[in-house]
């Protein structure tokens, strides 16, 4: 098994009527990703949860890239602002 320090990872697929939406970080992370989260479900009207680890949810197919976009703007804005 290989383990990266200092990791995020968001990853998406498209299911059927559903994409699967995870956001989740390595214990190295400072970053609490249930923090936003949350935020992007509600942009794209999708459900789910998590903790400061992981968090998945789901969102409507058609809207899976920009809801994954998002996550990733705004963990680029996370990590610019240390």
């Amino acid at each position: 098994m290989v383990y990266n320090d200092k990791c995020i990872a968001i990853l998406g697929n498209k299911r059927g009527e559903t994409g699967d939406l995870v956001v989740s970080r390595s214990g190295d992370v400072a970053i609490v990703v249930n923090g936003f989260f949350k935020e992007v479900l509600r942009v794209f009207d999708g459900k789910g949860g998590g903790n400061a680890y992981m968090c998945q949810g789901g969102v409507s197919p058609d809207r899976l890239e920009l809801a994954m976009d998002k996550a990733l703007s705004i963990v680029i804005d996370e990590i610019n602002k240390r």
